[in-house]
């Protein structure tokens, strides 16, 4: 890789090039985070009558759509779809 010689470069253009390429790197992150979560969790109906509750927040999930982490080897902990879109966010967006 070539760089600019030091004369020819101000502070201003290396903090403008940094801050560039850390707005990558984050972008690049969040999409590398948002595929695992997409690729690791499932949907699944919780039957009526069931007294299963999300993992974080404790809502009942009883004839409602939850998300489990494929992942976990225990008995699947299921995250309420309002804490899976959390993480979805958290991941850098929607997918």
């Amino acid at each position: 890789m070539r760089t600019a010689p030091p004369e020819t470069t101000t502070p201003e253009s290396t903090a403008e090039v940094m801050s560039l390429l850390d707005e990558a790197l984050a972008h690049a992150m969040a999409d590398y985070r948002a595929q695992a979560v997409a690729d690791n969790f499932d949907a699944v109906e919780v039957p009526d009558g069931s007294d299963a509750r999300c993992c974080v927040c404790t809502h009942p999930l009883a004839g409602l759509t939850g998300y489990y982490d494929k992942r976990d080897p225990r008995p699947r902990p299921v995250l309420c779809v309002d804490d899976y879109e959390i993480e979805i966010k958290a991941a850098g967006g929607t997918v």
